[in-house]
């Protein structure tokens, strides 16, 4: 997984290069997006390496990676640091229109 937030994730390629290099993880569990969105706000989804929603194909989900969807940042939740309480932003993923 490409980590480096100049670069976005070679797997995704409709993701773009993230604009913050980490978000406030409060536990591995209650994030802090910079966009002020957290789990009980917006909320956060899985999604798999192609950007797309697995909530109804968790069989897709193989990468423990997630969206925002108050921004559109994508979460990396294998690295939550329980030191420094941050999760690293992988990139980001346009907006899709309803």
């Amino acid at each position: 997984m490409n980590h480096n937030t100049t670069t976005p994730h070679p797997d995704v390629p409709t993701m773009r290069a993230a604009t913050v290099a980490t978000i406030t993880a409060h536990d591995c569990e209650r994030w802090v997006c910079v966009c002020g969105n957290t789990p009980h706000s917006s909320g956060f989804c899985m999604i798999d390496s192609n950007g797309d929603d697995t909530a109804h194909a968790p069989e897709r989900w193989v990468e423990p990676l997630y969206k925002c969807d108050g921004c559109g940042h994508v979460i990396d939740a294998a690295t939550y640091d329980d030191t420094t309480h941050t999760v690293a932003v992988v990139g980001r993923l346009p907006r899709r229109a309803h």
